[in-house]
């Protein structure tokens, strides 16, 4: 079960991407595209800024889960 959770994370799921209306639907955004699958199915809001990356703590398998899409280049975030 995937839903917002609040509470500290016990987790980190930081799937990459480039934003950007260019890479939209590319390969170079399936890290965004997975994200937003999962919370969009839950009808969730990805939309918190910090740490340069939208936020939101969800939960996953039972675990608190900080899901990040962080909003600088693929090659600038590892």
């Amino acid at each position: 079960m995937i839903f917002k959770k609040s509470g500290p994370p016990e987790w980190l799921l930081v799937c990459l991407g480039n934003y950007g209306k260019q890479y939209e639907n590319t390969r170079h955004n399936i890290g965004f595209m997975a994200a937003e699958r999962l919370i969009d199915k839950r009808d969730l809001r990805c939309n918190r800024l910090r740490f340069r990356a939208l936020t939101e703590v969800i939960e996953f398998g039972g675990a608190n889960v900080l899901l990040m899409m962080p909003q600088t280049y693929m090659n600038l975030s590892g």
